[in-house]
């Protein structure tokens, strides 16, 4: 996961901030990871690279009239729309 946050970053031209919380959205998937080793087993090989994906919706972002800081921007409108929910975690 952190990986990813480096990589967008880096498209990003900001400095990663690897930040964890016990905050997400309601909804979110939390517990999952992308494995397309069975994919690849069955002969499939995807075209572009994780970085050349990500540059390319930075870019699509920045073409779409984004907010510049479109991380703060996201933040602060899923704060005022309160999907924020708190993770607890029970002590066994």
């Amino acid at each position: 996961m952190l990986n990813l946050a480096n990589m967008v970053a880096k498209a990003s031209e900001k400095e990663a901030k690897n930040e964890t919380s016990e905050k997400f959205r309601l909804g979110d998937t939390r517990h999952i990871i992308s494995d397309i080793s069975k994919l690849k087993a069955l002969g499939w090989q995807p075209i572009n690279s994780i970085e050349k994906s990500v540059r390319d919706y930075v870019d699509w972002l920045r073409i779409g009239g984004a907010p510049k800081d479109i991380i703060e921007y996201c933040q602060s409108t899923i704060k005022k729309l309160e999907v924020i929910q708190t993770a607890s975690l029970r002590s066994a």
